[in-house]
């Protein structure tokens, strides 16, 4: 495997007496320590190398009387794992988590890692103790009235990550569904009934115009009437005969009074 620079150590004795402190590997993995008396060691290590766990477990070792040779001692330390959190949501409202969408989360080679991962009532689907590297989450059933979307979803999971990593991944609508055809027909009738509010007010305004027109002429008429003495309009034939009938009248009373007065006048 990989050397690890960084580890540190503490040398003690086999009852627990220290003997050296803070022992840390080099760029080559290594620790080297001279001039230990004849007995039994162990080696605690204290911190591991970025990115992977601390072993506390004790190495024991034995430094033998007449040793001419540098005893060597190979500690390995494992990966920490990371993880990956994936959240499923609708494309048109993010709000709305998507639960029952299926995937199988692959590594960069196309080898199967976990099948059969499905979203709870959350959207969401978290998996742990991932070695780090390079992975895909493969989508093989998409929830109920959405689209099944096979675009692979590529992500990576880093050294020392301590935090899940976070994933939001969309499914479209499927405009076949029915729960969908039925949105949509509710929206094209409120549309159909806005707009038909929208053409009854444009009536009104219309009728309204009418009506203000039909005011302007009257108006018009009135202002004409001033510039006339307000002349009697003689468009109406029957108003003409009763003016003519009124006249006709007067004059006949008139010319009875006049008749009178001077038969008066005579006698």
């Amino acid at each position: 495997g990989n050397v690890l620079q960084g580890a540190v150590y503490d040398l003690l004795t086999e009852d627990g007496d220290n003997i050296a402190e803070g022992l840390e590997t080099d760029e080559a993995g290594q620790i080297s320590v001279a001039e230990i008396p004849v007995g039994s060691y162990q080696l605690i290590e204290t911190s591991a190398p970025f990115g992977y766990e601390l072993d506390e477990e004790p190495i024991l070792f034995e430094i033998e009387k007449g040793q001419e040779e540098t005893l060597m001692l190979i500690h390995e330390n494992v990966v920490t794992p990371g993880s990956v959190l994936l959240t499923k949501v609708d494309q048109e409202d993010k709000s709305t988590m998507l639960a029952d969408a299926v995937f199988t989360l692959v590594d960069s080679e196309g080898n199967v890692i976990v099948e059969s991962l499905k979203t709870d009532e959350n959207g969401q689907i978290q998996v742990d103790d991932l070695t780090p590297g390079d992975y895909r989450f493969i989508e093989t059933n998409a929830p109920k009235d959405y689209l099944l979307d096979e675009t692979p979803v590529a992500f990576t999971i880093e050294k020392g990550q301590s935090a899940p990593l976070e994933l939001i991944v969309e499914n479209g609508r499927d405009p076949n569904s029915d729960r969908w055809r039925v949105n949509n027909n509710h929206n094209e009738d409120q549309g159909s009934d806005q707009d038909s509010d929208s053409g009854s007010s444009n009536g009104n305004d219309s009728a309204n115009n009418d009506n203000g027109s039909k005011n302007g002429n009257n108006s018009t008429n009135s202002e004409n009437k001033g510039d006339n003495n307000f002349l009697p309009v003689t468009s109406n034939p029957m108003y003409n005969w009763i003016v003519a009938g009124v006249l006709l009248i007067v004059a006949s009373m008139i010319t009875l009074y006049i008749m009178r007065t001077r038969r008066v006048r005579e006698e």
